[in-house]
């Protein structure tokens, strides 16, 4: 009897999980988590879009009159903006910013998550 008592105790002990490993799988399954970790991966593509210039604006236009007389005009008309006095710099600074915010509030969030689930804890060992 005391054979299958002790190895009873010891097959829980063995297959028991700690605080850490839920923490650490909480973290990687919580929704909220994944979406600002793949808005802060994001933010790369925006900081390097941030160092280009806008696409240029490009418009046809065609006048005709209706009537006998040949009076006809045809333009295009190509429109680009050139970023002066480091605007392009300035875009980049307010990109990497926004992603630093982006990654503080992944840290605050997953502190939060970490905070609930050690107050769960120790609420239910108490």
């Amino acid at each position: 009897m005391r054979l299958i008592l002790l190895t009873l105790i010891a097959s829980t002990i063995s297959y028991s999980i700690t605080i850490e490993d839920i923490v650490k799988r909480s973290k990687k399954s919580h929704q909220y988590l994944k979406s600002i970790s793949h808005t802060v991966d994001a933010m790369d593509y925006t900081i390097l879009k941030s160092q280009k210039f806008n696409n240029p604006d490009i418009s046809f236009s065609s006048n005709t009159l209706s009537s006998l007389e040949p009076m006809r005009a045809d333009g295009v008309n190509i429109k680009q903006k050139i970023p002066w006095f480091g605007k392009l710099d300035a875009n980049q600074k307010f990109e990497t910013t926004k992603k630093d915010i982006l990654k503080n509030s992944l840290n605050v969030a997953s502190t939060d998550i970490a905070f609930e689930i050690y107050t769960i804890f120790y609420t239910i060992s108490e």
